[in-house]
């Protein structure tokens, strides 16, 4: 066991039943981590704490021991020492104000940072490029090249990225709607119901003889009669067989394997309705994104006219006229251009013939297909499943396997005010702690977090924005 840093008391076998009050430091948060890492089941606790994004690419969490330092400011964490320790996650409808207002940002928006950062990192580095090639006394072409590498580069970083979501949307709508997927539709009720209880998201023990110890604390921390514990978060076997042995444990789904620790093990299971404040709205990205591609074609129709321009000033004067006669050479004809690369297609008589303009133009079909495509499969996922009550339904199932319960859950009927209809796209996470997916409001499996995208467009914009003011320099 490590020391800590500061001089607490150590917590030895004798007192292990209760949590030390004392808050860890950050080196312990770290050895901590590193205990989740090396543990049995690290591989399935890592994807449980840190999942990863529809794109398959990124993580939607931050790494374990920031997650571990928001939750110990929080209040969520159970500490004992870097061996022995569970975090807790409130229902959604109860948000963490708690912790460092950037922990929470940048915990929530873990998979925005990894997929913003790169592109804004060229787009940033082609902007110093084209600074330096426009300077009278610095203009050296390869510095032109850099800046043109840097915002292309940059494109098809997001364009590459938006092509995985849109198969895998695609995939999704698929197992859905044609396969009818009960395992997703059931991680989207469990959902739900996580949105309305206190859960353990995470448990670490040095053996399963302190798994009744935890149990104590958790409930007494947590004050709930119900408490879910997804056994995806539980880093060793034998901690995991030793919780479902304690009394008044239960099995809540099989598959996504989720335990429930019951007040009453005999009493029905109730589903609160889902608060109307935190169920996500999957199209609410749509005139971000629409806004995005205007930019890029409203800027990028400047650079296409310079690129063309400067293309045809290599040409000998007699066959310039000839040559250059369909080319996009305005402000307009390359608008007029961009947008019917929207389609896929040059306009009859114009083409472009520089190899920026063309690349811009096939981001450009690339990306609205991307979009359409996005928009096309969220609209079936809610069409699919709009009467849906995928919470509800986790619930009933429950329910029907309790002694003497009838089924359908006529003996756990919702409180007054029936469970609004909700869909894939509705489904709510816990607020923000280890395993808890999103934070409060955003959607869980299978309906995918659109910000990172918006935000990509939005600096794709800017990118192009930067090429065509070094366009204007150089004239």
């Amino acid at each position: 066991m490590d020391r800590p840093s500061d001089n607490r008391p150590m917590t030895t076998a004798a007192d292990v039943h209760e949590p030390n009050p004392h808050p860890p430091s950050r080196g312990e948060l770290r050895t901590a981590a590193r205990a989740v890492r090396r543990s049995e089941l690290h591989r399935a606790v890592l994807n449980e704490v840190r999942p990863r994004g529809v794109s398959g690419v990124f993580r939607t969490r931050s790494p374990l021991a920031l997650q571990l330092r928001l939750a110990a400011q929080q209040n969520r964490l159970l500490w004992w020492s870097p061996e022995f320790f569970a975090v807790l996650a409130p229902p959604a409808a109860q948000p963490q104000r708690l912790g460092s207002r950037w922990l929470r940002w940048l915990d929530r928006w873990w998979d925005l940072v990894m997929f913003f950062l790169p592109p804004l990192v060229l787009v940033a580095g082609g902007g110093v490029a084209a600074f330096v090639w426009a300077q009278p006394a610095g203009g050296r072409e390869i510095w032109r090249a850099a800046a043109l590498v840097c915002l292309l580069a940059a494109m098809a970083y997001v364009a590459v990225l938006m092509a995985v979501l849109a198969v895998r949307g695609f995939r999704e709508l698929y197992r859905m709607v044609i396969l009818g997927r009960a395992k997703e539709v059931t991680e989207t009720g469990v959902g739900q119901v996580l949105a309305t209880r206190w859960s353990m998201t995470l448990c670490h023990v040095p053996s399963a003889a302190e798994i009744p110890s935890l149990l104590r604390a958790v409930r007494s921390r947590a004050g709930t009669e119900d408490l879910l514990c997804a056994a995806a978060g539980i880093t060793t076997v034998r901690a995991r067989e030793a919780l479902r042995r304690q009394p008044r444990v239960d099995v809540f789904t099989a598959d996504p394997f989720v335990l429930i620790v019951r007040a009453d093990p005999a009493a029905p299971l109730t589903m609160p309705p889902v608060p109307a404040n935190i169920t996500g709205s999957p199209l609410h990205g749509i005139p971000l994104l629409l806004a995005g591609m205007a930019a890029i074609i409203l800027v990028g129709a400047d650079g296409v006219a310079e690129w063309e321009r400067h293309l045809c000033a290599r040409i000998p004067e007699p066959q310039r006229a000839a040559a250059c006669e369909e080319r996009p050479l305005t402000y307009g004809d390359a608008l007029y251009w961009l947008l019917n690369r929207l389609s896929g297609g040059d306009p009859e008589g114009l083409g472009a013939r520089s190899f920026q303009a063309r690349s811009l133009g096939l981001m450009v079909t690339l990306m609205s297909l991307i979009i359409v495509g996005w928009v096309i499969t969220t609209l079936f996922q809610q069409a699919a499943a709009r009467s849906r009550r995928f919470g509800q339904d986790v619930v009933d199932a429950y329910n029907e396997t309790l002694p003497g319960e009838t089924p359908s859950g006529d003996a756990a009927p919702p409180p007054s005010g029936d469970v609004a209809p909700t869909s894939p796209g509705d489904a709510v996470a816990t607020s923000s702690g280890p395993g808890g997916g999103a934070g409060p409001g955003e959607p869980v499996s299978p309906t995918p977090r659109y910000g990172p995208q918006t935000g990509a467009l939005l600096g794709l914009a800017a990118g192009v924005a930067l090429g065509a003011l070094l366009a204007r320099r150089r004239r």
